[in-house]
């Protein structure tokens, strides 16, 4: 109920967010550049360490283990709970696993942002080469947010265990805010009349995102305020919170490091990190998947902005139905995680597939014969023409007939790494990449059907 309807409105601005940036660029150069630049960083903040990611899933079963060990005050229901259960992670190994995973998104921004050039031409080598540097920029400027998905999965996850999806749900609200108000500063048609009236226009310009920067600077302004919002809700748990665990350490780590006390890890962190680095190979997979599509899309020109119209409008009706669907249920799935209550577990996805095919089918027959016209109303004005709508809408299109698809993975996804198991996620993450890639080759190369190839 609450989380449907906070998710709903979410989407809801979300869209308001789109049809500003339909409006301001279309499916132009700018939407077209930021669309291959955002592919690294969204994916970090977003599939990775956003709500229902592989780090709000591990570390939500995680904290919720260690919350149960903590809480057990009786000696002979703590010895029930270690036969019963896995042994649970301690407050210091949670931090050393925060850490760790802070450290790794530290280098990997790092690394974006110092071989930017270099990640945009491998990546998107159909581009005309005047738009490299465009695409190079933007990534740098959104670099931070591939850091920033450490912290966001964690105070996610923390949210989780105590049952407070609000702030979670709707702190994506926030991105979409700081992408609105960045658009419209930057394309205002005031603002050259504010640059001449100012006394040192040299000095506003400096402080003013550019046109051709401001959907990254919106997306890395937003990460950084959606982060603070769950930190000050996380504060507000009191000192349950604290004990969970979870703080990033460097210090100690490095001072962990400097003694090399690697004998000292558990098997119960070593099991936690083998199962959080599976995870996140799974996700790298799907996202594998994304970029072959990007790939492809970089030699048909605005095909790469048509696409993320497409997605992110399909996301906004399957968004709703995954986010109402899997995040109260994750709690439910650790909870029935052991072999005796398997039954249970079983009931419970059933359950919600069953659920989840009878929504996304209405939404499937209600959105196809609709694409069209909504997408006109929404978005066709300024610089968002005709053509640009019967891009997207066949691609719309596409995209929420096989909705079904995407719910089901989701939750399906978040089943096996509750059970500690992300290898079959994997496994079948990596067939999907290689099946993707064949069929864009023979949509688009073959048969010459361009963007409507990629979405099919």
């Amino acid at each position: 109920g609450t989380v449907g309807a906070l998710a709903l409105a979410c989407k809801a601005l979300g869209l308001l967010r789109e049809a500003v940036v339909a409006a301001r660029f279309g499916v132009g150069w700018v939407a077209d550049a930021h669309a291959h630049a955002s592919t690294l960083p969204v994916f970090f903040f977003v599939a990775v360490g956003g709500l229902n990611g592989p780090l709000h899933s591990v570390f939500a079963s995680v904290f919720a283990s260690g919350r149960r060990t903590e809480d057990d005050a009786l000696q002979t229901r703590r010895a029930k709970t270690r036969s019963a259960e896995p042994e649970a992670l301690s407050r210091a190994e949670r931090d050393a696993l925060a850490t760790s995973v802070a450290f790794a998104a530290l280098c990997v921004g790092a690394v974006a942002f110092v071989a930017a050039d270099a990640v945009a031409r491998v990546t998107s080598p159909g581009l005309p080469p005047e738009m490299y540097h465009t695409v190079a920029a933007q990534l740098r400027i959104m670099a931070p947010c591939i850091p920033l998905a450490a912290v966001n999965g964690v105070q996610m996850a923390k949210l989780t265990v105590f049952g407070r999806l609000a702030t979670p749900v709707a702190s994506p609200a926030i991105s979409s805010l700081c992408v609105i108000v960045c658009v419209a500063v930057a394309t205002s048609e005031w603002l050259p009349l504010l640059a001449e009236s100012c006394a040192a226009p040299e000095l506003l310009s400096a402080f003013l995102p550019r046109p051709e920067h401001a959907l990254a600077v919106g997306t890395t302004l937003g990460a950084l305020a959606q982060c603070a919002a769950l930190k000050r809700e996380v504060s507000r748990l009191g000192p349950g919170a604290a004990t969970l665990g979870g703080d990033f350490a460097f210090a100690r780590m490095a001072k962990r490091s400097g003694e090399r006390k690697m004998s000292s890890v558990s098997p119960a962190q070593r099991s936690a990190r083998a199962t959080l680095a599976d995870a996140c190979a799974t996700s790298a997979t799907h996202q594998l998947a994304s970029c072959t599509d990007l790939f492809f899309a970089s030699f048909v020109a605005s095909a790469a902005a048509g696409l993320g119209y497409a997605t992110l409008l399909a996301m906004t009706p399957l968004g709703i139905l995954s986010t109402a669907l899997v995040t109260p249920l994750v709690p439910v799935f650790d909870k029935n995680k052991h072999p005796n209550k398997w039954h249970a577990l079983r009931l419970n996805v059933s359950s919600a597939l069953a659920a989840a095919f009878a929504a996304t089918a209405f939404v499937a027959a209600v959105a196809t014969p609709l694409a069209a016209p909504a997408i006109r109303v929404a978005f066709e004005r300024d610089a968002f023409g005709a053509d640009a709508t019967a891009l997207v809408a066949t691609a719309f299109a596409t995209y929420v007939i096989g909705g079904f698809f995407f719910v089901a993975r989701e939750l399906i996804t978040r089943v096996f790494y509750v059970l500690g198991d992300a290898a079959a996620p994997l496994k079948i993450a990596t067939a999907s990449v290689f099946v993707n890639a064949a069929l864009d080759i023979a949509f688009v190369l073959a048969f010459g059907l361009g963007a409507r190839g990629i979405a099919l």
